[in-house]
């Protein structure tokens, strides 16, 4: 009797540490299933016209084998948090691009985002996915302008999909300022690891209001947004080379104030995008979006994201060493027309945009003498074409051909350094063609 009853117990406790082991293995299960492994990757070849065109470390290449894109990213989402890691792969190393975590409010109408993350400015730079795009590159305005798409801060975001808030897209944040795209130490990135660290007290200030209209009332959907970015960065310069205006004690023929500065330089970038699409024939669905900007850039003499850090490293090797760049100050305007259209496995895209990087000094004055205008003063227009075959879902081939054209300025110039002048006084051969492969999972 007393072995049966001792049996009996011990089946009942084998039977509850296995309900209790089921339980946690369950929610090891539950928590799994929620984190994801994703990426993509584009392989390239890229053929220039001229021996200067193609962006390579050599401006004798003119055709090459590139990655432009190879990202990994680990995310895991709950009912009111979520976070993500992505790295990428390209020319300039391996970064971090994205790196955040996310809370929820216990009704879900706003979500805080928290670290390195995409800028919540305009379609292409805040929504368009790098996977998704239509054609192989943003625009030229937001290649020099918004380079790397991300920074580091925080973005309090409208999430709420109900009643009127369904239609709106509000998202509104604060950043460095200094489109951070953080980098893994030992792998040939600047600063000892981090490109473009932070390095002044100020703050940038980025926000988008959009709205949409969906299709069952217009018959096709209909989206539009209005975007602002604003920083002030107070770095120490030896000179400012102020073509917008900004400085008092600017010399208003060189346009330069010199001195020992620690100046309020002002990075103000107003933008208006609009989308429109939806499936007019058996063909497929047809795309057409818009977006234009214009404002005050805050920049490098060659119109790269001002960084007063060089790639010098200090002898204790812990410190960028900090140099006096001088900072460019100059109005710019761009916009862009894309147009698409999807036949079944095959989509066929262009695009035509416009970027003036320096609109206060008109063609004739580029390169002037005493101007102190560059390459980077040089207005550009652009007409893209783009041919896409879907292999499968995640297998991609897009060949696509850039016909790039200059205004014709007083001077020629070296398109690079290193690089032989070319004659900028008429138009130059800037065109190109990409074959990419793009596989996802």
């Amino acid at each position: 009797m007393l072995k049966t009853q001792f049996l009996a117990l011990a089946i009942l406790a084998a039977t509850a540490s296995a309900e209790v082991n089921m339980d946690t293995l369950k929610a090891q299960v539950d928590a799994l299933a929620k984190t994801r492994v994703t990426g993509f990757l584009q392989g390239r070849y890229e053929y220039g016209l001229d021996t200067s065109v193609i962006d390579g470390r050599s401006s004798q290449v003119q055709g090459r084998f590139t990655i432009k894109r190879g990202r990994l990213a680990v995310s895991n989402e709950s009912s009111l948090g979520d976070f993500s890691i992505q790295a990428q792969y390209g020319e300039d190393g391996i970064k971090l691009i994205d790196a955040y975590a996310s809370a929820y409010d216990p009704w879900k109408v706003v979500r805080l985002r928290l670290g390195s993350q995409v800028l919540p400015f305009g379609y292409e730079v805040g929504t368009w996915g790098s996977s998704s795009m239509e054609v192989i590159e943003r625009s030229l305005f937001e290649q020099a302008v918004f380079s790397g798409e991300h920074d580091i801060g925080a973005v309090l975001a409208l999430t709420k999909k109900d009643g009127v808030f369904q239609f709106l897209d509000a998202k509104i944040g604060a950043f460095n300022g200094t489109m951070n795209v953080v980098g893994i130490p030992g792998l040939g990135n600047t600063a000892n690891g981090a490109s473009q660290a932070e390095f002044d007290d100020g703050k940038a200030f980025v926000g988008r209001l959009g709205a949409k209209v969906p299709a069952s009332l217009l018959g096709a959907d209909l989206a539009a947004g209005v975007s602002y970015y604003y920083d002030v960065l107070t770095s120490p310069v030896d000179q400012v080379y102020d073509f917008a205006g900004q400085l008092s004690n600017t010399n208003t023929t060189s346009h330069i104030s010199t001195g020992n500065l620690r100046a309020d330089l002002k990075k103000s970038i107003l933008g208006v995008d609009l989308q429109a699409g939806g499936k007019f024939t058996d063909l497929g669905s047809t795309v057409l979006r818009g977006e234009l900007y214009t404002g005050t850039n805050v920049a490098l003499a060659n119109g790269a994201v001002y960084d007063p850090y060089s790639s010098t490293l200090q002898s204790d090797s812990s410190k960028a060493t900090v140099t006096s760049n001088k900072a460019y100050v100059r109005n710019a305007l761009g916009w862009n027309i894309l147009f698409a259209q999807n036949l079944g496995p095959v989509n066929v895209a262009a695009r035509f945009e416009r970027f003036d990087p320096n609109t206060d000094i008109d063609a004739s004055g580029v390169g002037a003498t005493g101007s102190n205008t560059s390459i980077a003063d040089v207005a550009w227009t652009q007409i893209s074409g783009a041919l896409s075959y879907n292999l499968t879902g995640n297998v991609k081939l897009t060949v696509e051909y850039d016909h790039k054209t200059n205004e014709n300025v007083g001077k020629a110039f070296a398109y690079k350094a290193g690089s032989d002048n070319r004659d900028y006084t008429s138009d130059v051969t800037n065109d190109k063609a990409t074959f990419q492969l793009q596989t996802k999972f």
